[in-house]
């Protein structure tokens, strides 16, 4: 009784990662095209999202990315260790996000990240339409319903499982939107 007693604690605080944001583009030769990098075909084309320029004192970092189109659900992948993710994206509008986070655990929030135009054509007449692949693939008039069957073929031999996900996410796409004409 009477007694008087102190104690300190020093807290430091782990910072979220910082950087200048990512971005996506269509891949030509392992690079970003130079001629409209933010459109591109469904199934054929690919997109790498990137956030490259991003630095924290607890390193490594990891990265989380995910995108919806036109609006609807998220497709939300798991936390990778690339800072980088190659898609093959559904017809649409697509919008992408990303976030990043340092070996503590500190995270940035969803940093919006762009639109990408897949299948979808500017008509300056009109709305922008949907290009859908019984059109024809670059009107070279070659069935693309069979090249994409390949493709998805080629991804189940290589057992890639998230190519093959991503193909029928796409495919889906593109015979939702024959079915709708």
């Amino acid at each position: 009784v009477g007694e008087i007693a102190s104690s300190s604690a020093q807290v430091l605080i782990n910072s979220q990662p910082v950087g200048a944001g990512c971005s996506a583009c269509r891949l030509v030769n392992a690079g970003c095209a130079s001629d409209q990098p933010s459109t591109g075909e469904p199934i054929f084309d690919f997109f790498r999202f990137k956030c490259e320029q991003f630095s924290d004192e607890h390193s490594p970092l990891s990265y989380q990315f995910a995108y919806a189109v036109d609006g609807g659900d998220e497709v939300i992948f798991d936390w990778v260790s690339a800072p980088f993710k190659d898609l093959i994206l559904p017809p649409g509008v697509v919008t992408l996000k990303a976030r990043v986070r340092d070996r503590l655990g500190a995270a940035t929030v969803w940093l919006p990240s762009g639109q990408l135009e897949v299948g979808v054509l500017q008509n300056s007449t009109s709305a922008p339409q949907r290009r859908l692949l019984a059109a024809g693939r670059r009107g070279l008039g070659v069935d693309v319903w069979e090249q994409g069957r390949q493709v998805l073929q080629n991804a189940i031999d290589l057992q890639d499982h998230s190519m093959t996900n991503q193909l029928i996410n796409a495919l889906a796409g593109e015979s939702a939107q024959m079915n709708h004409i």
